[in-house]
C-alpha cells in the first residue's frame, strides 16, 4: 500500500526526527500548526507505530508527553525513506545544476564497497551561497579518493569530500560535527546501514 505524507505531517516528523524527546506544546510552537492538528497527528502516527511515546507523570496525571521516531518497525522506515526522498527531490529542485553530476556521482560509487552517501553542510540546511563549498560524506571502503574529484571537474564550484568507514562514523556519532550531519543532510545513497544506524543510535528512545 502506498504510503502518503502531507506537508503538515512531515513537519511534524522532521521536528521529532531533530529533536527526538520533543513533547507536545513544543511541536506546536516550532512547527505553528493549529494544537487539535498536532494532537490528532501525533496521536495516529503513535497509534500506527510511527512514533513512540514516552509520557511523564505525577501521580495517574500525565503532565508532559514526549515522541521519538520508531525506526524499529517497517512502518517507521517506510516513512523515514519517503521523508529522505522528498528532502533530496527539494535539494535537487533548489540546486538545478547539481542533479546530473551528483546522480552520476551515485551512480560511479554504488559500484563500490559504499554504505551511504550524504551531503552536510550549507547546501543541505539549503542555505548555500556564490562562494560555499559542497561538502559531500561518503561512508564506506573507498581508497581513490583523488578518482572521486574528476567527477566534479565540470562544476563552477568547489567540491569538499570526507571519506570514513562504517567503523569511524559510528564511533563519532556523538561528536559536533556528526550530529550536525545526523540533522541536517541530504541523503543520495544508502544500502541500508544508515537507517540501521539510526535504529541503534543512542540518543533514540528504545
Amino acid at each position: 500500500m502506498q504510503v502518503i505524507i502531507n506537508k503538515s505531517q512531515k513537519k511534524i516528523i522532521e521536528k521529532i526526527l531533530r529533536e527526538p524527546g520533543i513533547n507536545v506544546r513544543e511541536i506546536i510552537r516550532k512547527t505553528s500548526l493549529s494544537p487539535n492538528y498536532v494532537l490528532a497527528c501525533v496521536n495516529y502516527l503513535k497509534e500506527r507505530g510511527i512514533l513512540k511515546e514516552e509520557q511523564l507523570k505525577k501521580g495517574k496525571r500525565v503532565y508532559l508527553r514526549r515522541f521519538y521516531f520508531n525506526f524499529n518497525l517497517n512502518i517507521g522506515k517506510n516513512y523515514f525513506s519517503i521523508i529522505e526522498d522528498e528532502k533530496k527531490e527539494e535539494f535537487f529542485l533548489k540546486y538545478p545544476s547539481l542533479k546530473s553530476v551528483l546522480k552520476h556521482f551515485v551512480e560511479e560509487l554504488s559500484q563500490k564497497k559504499i554504505n551511504f552517501i550524504l551531503i552536510f553542510g550549507s547546501y543541505a540546511r539549503f542555505t548555500a551561497e556564490k562562494e560555499s563549498d559542497i561538502d559531500i560524506l561518503i561512508v564506506g571502503d573507498i581508497k581513490e579518493k583523488e578518482n572521486i574529484r574528476e567527477v566534479f571537474v565540470s562544476l563552477p564550484i568547489e567540491v569538499s569530500i570526507k571519506v570514513e568507514s562504517l567503523k569511524d562514523f559510528k564511533k563519532r556519532l556523538k561528536d559536533i560535527l556528526h550530529q550536525q550531519i545526523i540533522n541536517d543532510h541530504i541523503l543520495l545513497y544508502d544500502c541500508g546501514d544508515f537507517v540501521n544506524l539510526l535504529t541503534n543510535f543512542s540518543h533514540r528512545k528504545d
